[in-house]
């Protein structure tokens, strides 16, 4: 009897947990933006299928590309690629994102030069974009707790201070295995 009414209360902490997650969710990623769709050619069946037919669109998203690649000669990569012969090169579709591309972005012609080179910088930089979000966010996760009301007029200098110290003592492999080195005791921290 005990464990069933236990199982209930954990399922409904669960419940509890998934339902505030999503919420959670909900408010911190506007899923109308375009980066969505943008970030789904990403994936090599999507990819591979040529639903987009450009690549422009990504350009207009992200202007900075624009110094570093050719809108005519991505289009015309995007093209090639999407008849490329995938047994041939020995390239699998269902396989992880990063090994596809990576697969992909090392073809070279005849004249051993690589075939997509302005792709590579464009989806270079889609396949990042979801891990600097995330970086970001923990950055930003961290700085919310360090700057309580108590702590709000902190200095810049003393924020990077302590979001260094944190990763560094988190690195290695955090409080409980901190070795203090002789210069971290030399240090007069407490002297202006």
């Amino acid at each position: 009897m005990l464990k069933s009414y236990t199982f209930c209360f954990l399922s409904l902490c669960k419940e509890k947990f998934y339902v505030q997650l999503v919420t959670e969710i909900k408010k911190r990623f506007i899923f109308s933006d375009p980066i969505f769709d943008i970030v789904s050619i990403v994936d090599p069946k999507v990819a591979q299928e040529y639903k987009v037919k450009s690549l422009t669109h990504i350009l207009s998203r992200f202007p900075f590309l624009k110094t570093h690649v050719y809108s005519q000669e991505l289009d015309n990569e995007w093209r090639q690629h999407a008849l490329l012969d995938y047994t041939t090169h020995n390239i699998d579709v269902n396989s992880p994102a990063d090994v596809y591309w990576g697969k992909v972005f090392s073809l070279k012609n005849n004249m051993n030069i690589q075939i997509f080179s302005n792709s590579k910088i464009v989806i270079g930089i889609l396949i990042v974009l979801p891990f600097a979000n995330a970086s970001v966010e923990r950055v930003f996760s961290s700085l919310n707790l360090i700057k309580s009301d108590q702590r709000n007029k902190l200095e810049t200098s003393t924020l990077r201070s302590i979001l260094h110290t944190k990763d560094g003592v988190l690195s290695n492999g955090g409080i409980l295995k901190l070795e203090p080195t002789k210069e971290m005791y030399s240090n007069s921290i407490w002297k202006s």
